[in-house]
């Protein structure tokens, strides 16, 4: 499977440990798939993810860009502006989702099979 990672995962992968039940178990299940799955599949990020994960804590934020650096990243073309663009003004998403709208665009115009967030 082709896999577009978005920004969710290798924050929760690098994440402390949630207090919060529901949180921690989608961290060990996000840890889980990382560790035991990923090299099964081919794997796909963009500057848009890498932009997202670069910010906040500076020490967490080393550890997520760490993660993420042997993933190959897409390409923002024009077809994938267009579409992130159309996502928006279709009102699927929030005006404000931009980058969510990105990474559909980007994982549907790369023709990827999952997007995993």
């Amino acid at each position: 499977m082709r896999i577009y990672i978005e920004s969710t995962t290798p924050s929760y992968v690098v994440a402390r440990p949630a207090r919060d039940l529901l949180q921690a178990a989608r961290q060990q299940l996000t840890c889980d798939w990382w560790d035991l799955k990923r090299e099964q599949h081919e794997l796909f990020t963009s500057h848009v993810v890498l932009d997202e994960i670069a910010v906040g804590d500076a020490a967490m934020a080393r550890q997520r860009l760490k993660l993420m650096r042997h993933i190959p990243l897409l390409e923002l073309t024009a077809a994938a502006n267009e579409l992130g663009r159309e996502i928006l003004r279709s009102g699927l998403l929030p005006a404000t989702a931009d980058g969510d709208a990105a990474h559909i665009a980007l994982a549907t115009v790369h023709q990827l099979n999952i997007l995993l967030t």
